[in-house]
């Protein structure tokens, strides 16, 4: 039976960018509300055994406000802070709460970048705590379960991980800022004692976290199931587009990359002798460390060779089970994993080669946030690097110490099978870029026309805006994702996946187009990226 169409599509829409200018007339929250109106609204209970959403005042961790309504981040920065002011009360978040409306004046907000899923501002008022508000993206209902996604941030903060969530709104949040932090770049990304304190991070999720009763099957492999249907929804919506091809979406024809993909699967399958993925292989993990989603903290940064190597040498220099666990938390507790929108019951070489596929990434270059360079793929030790503090690390703080030696079987072991895994990440992250693309607008509007055809990119701010000690006027772009190419990133991502087919003998080359086959000077951007599948003996 193909598994990979197994749900109908529902329609979806598509946002698009819009030009700000500020208007005569006060936009208003949809419901309007005051900060008198607004009740804490319980969200609705799902039929499973899942935790409510609605907290009281006692501050457990099982409950967090809500409320019904919505924030239009496209509003005037001044509208947009009084809105931001009353649901604030309205949730009745510690110290904000208490001052008056008319506080909403001195707010300051400034834009994170590296996110591309949603909008992310941090808000500044006088002496309260830094929140952080996370503004949902409109192209999002098919990708993400927000509601399985705050039960996870619940989970999550009951053991400390990561940072408060401090209440909800319809189409956002609003979470503790952690302070001090800030996030990683793509070079800081490659630094080896970094990468060290990410394998660490990493395995901390991975015990630390226990699997729910209905975690079954890896969720990689469940979405895909539900994207593609989906995906083929949006690719034939350009069959009415002359100057597009499936093979512009996919380097084949839909159906080709659907039969290849069920081809993959079943070899994968076959690595672990069973005609589904064993339950045991399973554990909790975050499934999207790219850089924005790491943080460090800022002390480190300022010299974090000297500071972060200090530390890892005085560990390589003394036996492991002497005081090694105490040296390795003052190092990896510097580093946060945040965004848990992607995360859930997957097998740990996707999470290894989703992270080293990240390496490759260069989300704030100015023309081409969607190319993925092979050429930065971490190198065998590179990766041998993290797979050896990882075996290495219990992760549990109730182990003494970590393992008295290097497990060289058991990094031999995940290095392999991160190969065997690396083409699941490159299907995964396909299909959700052609989802989150939306299908072919045959007319499009002045607003969304950008001059580049199907391909054409949205307008994307990667800058900073912070209003003013007097809250002048800041103009507020839309989410973060504005000017993020999501075609030709799923391209990038057939391109990885049909490298890794071809070369581990599941995909004829025939059945790609020819030419994304060239390699070299002259090679098309999305030609077929060919990166090593040497299994370590």
């Amino acid at each position: 039976m193909d598994t990979l169409a197994t749900e109908k599509p529902r329609s979806r829409s598509r946002s698009m960018s819009r030009s700000r200018s500020r208007s005569n007339i006060r936009p208003v929250l949809t419901p309007l509300l005051s900060s008198n109106q607004v009740k804490q609204v319980p969200r609705r209970r799902s039929h499973s055994r899942r935790p409510s959403l609605s907290r009281q005042s006692s501050g457990s961790v099982d409950e967090v406000p809500h409320i019904k309504a919505n924030l239009d981040n496209s509003l005037p920065l001044d509208f947009m802070k009084e809105e931001i002011m009353i649901i604030v009360k309205a949730l009745r978040i510690k110290h904000w709460h208490k001052l008056p409306e008319s506080a909403a004046s001195r707010i300051k907000v400034n834009r994170i970048s590296g996110a591309l899923t949603n909008s992310i501002y941090k808000l500044n008022l006088d002496e309260c705590p830094a929140l952080l508000l996370r503004v949902y993206g409109k192209n999002v209902d098919e990708i993400i379960d927000r509601e399985a996604e705050l039960i996870i941030l619940k989970r999550l903060s009951s053991k400390r991980i990561g940072p408060r969530l401090l209440g909800t709104f319809t189409n956002g949040r609003f979470e503790q800022f952690l302070d001090g932090f800030i996030t990683l770049n793509k070079d800081q990304l490659r630094n080896k004692y970094i990468s060290q304190m990410i394998a660490k991070r990493m395995k901390e999720l991975h015990v630390n976290m226990e699997l729910e009763a209905k975690d079954t099957h890896p969720m990689s492999w469940a979405l895909i199931d539900k994207w593609f249907p989906l995906a083929e929804e949006v690719v034939k919506s350009y069959e009415a587009n002359p100057d597009v091809s499936e093979a512009d979406f996919l380097l084949t024809n839909f159906a080709t990359f659907k039969k290849n993909v069920q081809a993959y699967r079943t070899w994968l399958m076959n690595k672990y002798g069973k005609a589904e993925f064993p339950r045991e292989v399973l554990c909790f993990c975050h499934n999207d460390t790219q850089y924005g989603n790491l943080l460090l903290h800022s002390s480190l940064l300022e010299d974090s060779k000297t500071e972060v190597a200090k530390v890892i040498e005085k560990m390589e220099s003394l036996s492991l089970d002497f005081d090694s666990d105490k040296l390795a938390a003052a190092s990896h507790s510097n580093l946060v994993v945040i965004d848990l929108e992607y995360s859930g019951p997957n097998c740990p070489p996707f999470e290894f080669a989703n992270h080293f596929s990240e390496w490759m990434a260069d989300y704030l270059d100015a023309t081409n946030s969607h190319y993925l360079d092979e050429r930065k793929y971490p190198t065998t030790e590179e990766q041998l690097n993290f797979f050896r503090v990882y075996t290495e690390f219990s992760g549990r703080a109730t182990d003494p110490a970590d393992s008295t030696r290097p497990d060289e079987a058991a990094t031999k072991k995940l290095f392999n099978e991160t190969i065997w895994w690396r083409g699941t990440v490159s299907v995964y992250w396909c299909l959700w870029g052609i989802v989150q693309n939306g299908p072919w607008k045959p007319t499009p509007t002045p607003e969304a026309a950008t001059g580049e055809g199907f391909l054409g990119t949205y307008k994307f701010s990667t800058e900073t805006e912070e209003g003013d000690d007097q809250g002048a006027e800041v103009e507020i772009t839309e989410s973060s994702d504005d000017a993020f190419s999501y075609i030709r990133y799923s391209q990038q991502k057939a391109a990885m996946f049909y490298g890794d087919a071809v070369q581990l003998g599941i995909v004829d080359r025939d059945a790609i187009c020819e030419r994304y086959l060239t390699q070299g000077e002259g090679a098309d951007e999305g030609h077929v990226k060919f990166l090593s599948v040497k299994e370590l003996d």
